[in-house]
């Protein structure tokens, strides 16, 4: 990921490009096999096992009434690497703490690309193209904001390399004593990519981290990761009562940077996707999985919406169980001990990154981001987990 540009620049040379989409193969290969062996040498089906396969097949069956079958299969790409990231935490839980220096050299592979660009604004890579199923997409995004530049670097694109320094800042800020130079490097390679949603994760994470600096005791720390939900959940739902969409106007450019994306969200994207969801699926059931986003662009490309917005998508592909997932997922947070160098410190910042981008963002998206997604429910979902088959056999 960190240098897909470069990668994807010399395999489009050498007429190979489509090998980088083996990788969606090889991470169903490593699910597959990771759930054999976990299974093979503990059988025991817990109750959020129980309940998350019951919540997938319900919703896989409300993909093929609402959407097609070509949308199911990429809704589950989409949801795999929140599977890999589950599956491979009792691994990665043990490692990632003795094995963190390895994502100061990441951060800085990042931030050099993004100084790199620059400094060399035209870099060979940009702007690539690949034809994907008869559909031209774009290999790597070349984005400009007015006079703004997205800088994406060795990245695929802006918003892959700000999301990469946050997860890779955050982790660092979790583990190293010495960290906070770090995490400023990181937050300077994020507003090169001018990428907005992620510089509010990094500010709100950043204003969280002196906080808890301060009051190591409080709870009110724990507290800001629900009222940020709150307000990812509250946005889209009000937005559906807003008047008919004009297109934002201003003669002030930085107004328009600041303002236009979201006014757009406010005034369209989410009641257009609200409408799509209420009348093309289920009110209970939502689309079922894959029913909007990037699912859409191929397979339903006259109702494709981005949703932009974590809860919107969640609603989508799981209905009403995404909204008690969230409810449940929050009281779990709240019993996260926030002592540095801890998993719980790690998983509780990851998490507040991901809904604050995700007020704005359809963030499940992203195979790195959406990693460390499966990653934080794993370990707030570990703790007294219980074996339904051995209660049935009791029975």
């Amino acid at each position: 990921f960190v240098l897909e540009g470069p990668l994807r620049l010399l395999l489009q040379t050498v007429n190979l490009e489509l090998i980088l989409y083996l990788r969606d193969g090889l991470l169903l290969f490593m699910v597959i096999y990771q759930t054999i062996d976990l299974l093979s040498s503990q059988w025991m089906i817990t109750y959020h096992m129980a309940l998350a396969i019951l919540v997938f097949c319900i919703s896989g069956v409300a993909s093929l009434i609402y959407c097609n079958v070509y949308m199911l299969l990429f809704g589950i790409k989409v949801l795999l690497p929140i599977f890999a990231g589950i599956l491979y935490y009792p691994i990665l839980c043990k490692k990632i703490k003795t094995k963190a220096h390895i994502f100061r050299y990441l951060l800085l592979i990042v931030l050099s690309g993004l100084i790199l660009e620059v400094l060399i604004s035209d870099l060979p890579w940009k702007a690539l193209t690949s034809n994907v199923m008869n559909v031209e997409i774009e290999a790597t995004r070349d984005i400009q904001t007015l006079l703004f530049p997205r800088l994406a670097g060795f990245t695929r694109s802006s918003f892959d390399a700000s999301i990469q320094l946050l997860i890779f800042g955050v982790i660092i800020l979790s583990f190293f004593r010495t960290s906070i130079r770090w995490w400023i490097l990181a937050g300077v390679g994020i507003f090169l990519t001018t990428t907005k949603g992620i510089i509010m994760s990094f500010l709100v994470i950043t204003s969280t981290y002196i906080f808890n600096k301060i009051n190591p005791q409080s709870k009110l720390t724990n507290l800001s990761a629900v009222i940020i939900c709150l307000l990812m959940v509250l946005l889209p739902s009000l937005a559906c009562f807003t008047s008919e969409f004009n297109e934002f106007s201003s003669d002030d450019s930085l107004e328009i940077v600041l303002y236009a994306s979201l006014f757009e969200r406010l005034f369209y994207v989410w009641p257009e996707t609200f409408k799509i969801i209420l009348d093309n699926g289920n009110a209970l059931l939502g689309r079922g999985i894959g029913g909007i986003g990037q699912g859409q662009f191929f397979f339903e490309p006259h109702l494709y919406m981005p949703a932009d917005n974590l809860f919107l998508l969640g609603y989508a592909y799981f209905g009403v169980f995404f909204i008690i997932l969230l409810a449940y997922l929050l009281v779990k947070v709240q019993r996260l001990e926030l002592v540095r160098g801890s998993q719980d410190y790690l998983t509780f910042f990851l998490i507040l990154g991901v809904l604050v981008y995700g007020v704005t963002s359809n963030i499940l998206e992203n195979p790195l981001l959406g990693f460390f997604i499966g990653y934080s429910f794993k370990h707030i979902t570990s703790e007294n987990n219980q074996d339904v088959i051995g209660i049935l056999k009791r029975i």
